[in-house]
């Protein structure tokens, strides 16, 4: 009626001042799902940022990558970061992927964001690229990641084996499946289908994903000779090869191989006997104290599995300890500690740390020597006795490292041998079952799975002081390998070495040979090599690039060149300049126009 009553307008009044509370909570509500909304778009910008790539494009392959194309097609491509300064500026030119091209220039010349742009690395700020036709930044990274290669100056590994790092670039999609049990089998559909829901592929990463057709193998069974061959184009073969002399197999898992090594223990040990091998190994025998091994060998004759056993650990041993008691040599090895430690102490006084006497005594390092002298000073000329049992330990762990052959101070005699030896027996005589397998005792028969090729092999240690033992023996090793058709083997067991961190335990070299083979392995339609091979020598560059063009043949490969000289073998040279090709054409007619094709490669 448009009129209130006393009444009305006193009810209002009372709800009034009760009203703030409930409108003060809905504002700070929707503070609060501003707040939240504002977060949530920051979040999702992350995963949308500027030239991220379709889905489409990243898509998971149906089957095998069909051929990429046979030319690029690049017409007025240039590059630019700012928008001011080009990098490339109006390229046009034709790339086969049957032929080999070379790319030259100065420095800021634009060859190496030429690279880049062709392996799809960098997106050009103008122009087009046309793959037979095709809009080249509309091909699928599959198809792009199977048929193209690329290798830069600057190769990641993963923290992986060499292996996983080599065929990297075959995994593209699963190619057979892995077997499950029937109760991992059901954990693992649960996964898949908790995958499916959360909207993402339900993918298996134990599945095999490695497309052995890329590398021209069928399957696992014929993939090592291809391996082997890519390693020999970039001369990495024969360091894998001696990273797998020092790795090691288990006889159990690897029974062949176990009694092919065997094999070449003997073959190995009956060429021994020559006259030209005489004095350069000597032999691991049951009966006989073996003076290249270290005190703790002897004892042990065999191999530790277990830490409590490792040299540094024997002398606390309680089982050790035991046998030393009963053979007393307990308190003989304890003697022969502190002799060595006071000859230690006096040779080293006034060294540096870098001295190569602390290589050459290696059982004690620069920095126990300190707490070795600290442990004379206490004693103050007394003898054993006087040593706290606590510090026993730690003077009986100098002659466990003890080898005579090598630190030669006299402390071991025949008849120090023998009780030494006879200990040996009674440490593997009462040693009980459950320590009994911490150890793989030396067998003439069998195989020590705890040992390395190498040792397995050579059954024996090289005699110290022998001039050129060790590149003889390793040339015997290797020619026998050869013989047995072993040295395949020994790569494949070389290949699951860890690379560590960013390959970190490979030098650069190694780095660099290993990211160029897993560009190669896949065999590419083309491959572009941006001035990959500028780590190694003149030589070595040279001799790799003759190889990779070599394997490539009826392939394309795009090598731009760290130095104008490598370009000579190719069928056709770019030379740039500030961005531009200013010449183009084969080597003898650019070397017949002069210019700068004539001044470049004047300058090697």
């Amino acid at each position: 009626t448009g009129r209130m009553d006393v009444g009305a307008v006193v009810g209002v009044l009372l709800a009034y001042k009760d009203l703030p509370s409930p409108i003060k909570e809905l504002i700070d509500w929707d503070q609060q799902r501003q707040d939240v909304q504002i977060k949530y778009e920051q979040v999702i910008d992350q995963f949308q940022p500027e030239g991220m790539m379709p889905p489409e494009l990243q898509a998971l392959p149906d089957g095998p990558p069909p051929p990429l194309g046979r030319e690029f097609a690049l017409s007025a491509v240039a590059f630019s970061e700012d928008g001011r300064v080009k990098t490339l500026d109006g390229i046009t030119l034709i790339v086969s992927t049957e032929r080999k091209m070379a790319v030259i220039g100065g420095g800021g010349s634009g060859k190496d964001m030429l690279g880049q742009v062709l392996a799809r690395l960098a997106l050009p700020s103008g122009g087009t690229i046309k793959v037979d036709g095709k809009d080249f930044f509309q091909l699928s990274e599959s198809l792009l990641g199977a048929r193209t290669g690329y290798i830069g100056q600057d190769t990641y590994l993963f923290p992986l084996s060499v292996r996983e790092n080599l065929l990297f670039g075959l995994k593209h999609r699963p190619t057979r499946p892995a077997t499950y049990d029937e109760v991992t089998l059901r954990i693992r559909e649960q996964f898949w289908r908790e995958s499916t829901r959360s909207g993402n592929l339900p993918l298996d990463p134990n599945a095999d994903w490695v497309d052995y057709e890329l590398a021209g193998a069928t399957g696992p069974a014929d993939l090592m000779p291809h391996i082997v061959a890519t390693l020999k184009i970039v001369e990495f073969d024969e360091d894998i090869y001696h990273f797998g002399l020092r790795g090691t197999i288990d006889a159990a898992a690897r029974p062949d191989l176990a009694e092919k090594i065997l094999k070449a223990r003997h073959t190995l040990h009956a060429r021994l006997q020559d006259a030209a091998y005489a004095g350069l190994v000597e032999p691991f025998d049951k009966e006989r104290y073996n003076k290249n091994l270290s005190v703790a060998e002897n004892l042990l004759f065999g191999t530790p599995v277990a830490k409590n056993f490792d040299s540094d650990n024997l002398a606390a041993d309680p089982y050790m300890q035991t046998v030393l008691a009963k053979a007393g040599l307990d308190h003989d090895l304890a003697r022969m500690g502190l002799s060595i430690a006071e000859t230690m102490v006096e040779l080293f006084s006034g060294l540096s740390p870098d001295n190569p006497l602390f290589e050459q005594y290696s059982f004690i390092s620069a920095g126990d020597l300190p707490n070795v002298r600290l442990l004379l000073q206490r004693l103050g000329g007394k003898g054993i006795e006087a040593v706290p049992p606590t510090d026993l330990p730690r003077l009986m762990t100098l002659p466990f490292r003890y080898i005579e052959a090598r630190h030669r101070l006299g402390l071991i005699d025949n008849a120090m041998e023998d009780r030494l030896l006879a200990a040996r027996r009674a440490f593997a005589a009462d040693l009980p079952d459950a320590p009994r397998d911490d150890i793989q005792f030396y067998d003439f028969e069998r195989y020590n799975s705890a040992g390395t090729l190498q040792d397995n092999i050579l059954f024996g240690r090289l005699v110290y002081g022998q001039a050129q033992a060790d590149s003889r023996v390793g040339a015997l090793i290797a020619e026998v390998l050869n013989e047995l058709g072993l040295r395949d083997a020994a790569i494949e067991v070389g290949l699951e070495y860890n690379v560590g961190v960013g390959g970190k335990r490979l030098p650069a070299v190694q780095r660099q040979k290993l990211g160029i083979a897993r560009a190669l392995i896949k065999r590419p339609q083309l491959l572009v090599v941006n001035e990959a091979v500028a780590v190694f020598d003149g030589r070595t560059q040279d001799r790799i690039r003759d190889n990779i063009l070599t394997a490539a043949d009826g392939r394309g490969v795009v090598w731009i060149a760290n130095r104008p000289s490598q370009a000579a073998p190719f069928d056709e040279i770019v030379v740039m300049q500030s961005g531009r090709v200013v010449a183009q054409g084969k080597p003898a007619d650019l070397a017949a126009k002069g210019g700068l094709y004539a001044e470049l490669m004047a300058s090697g």
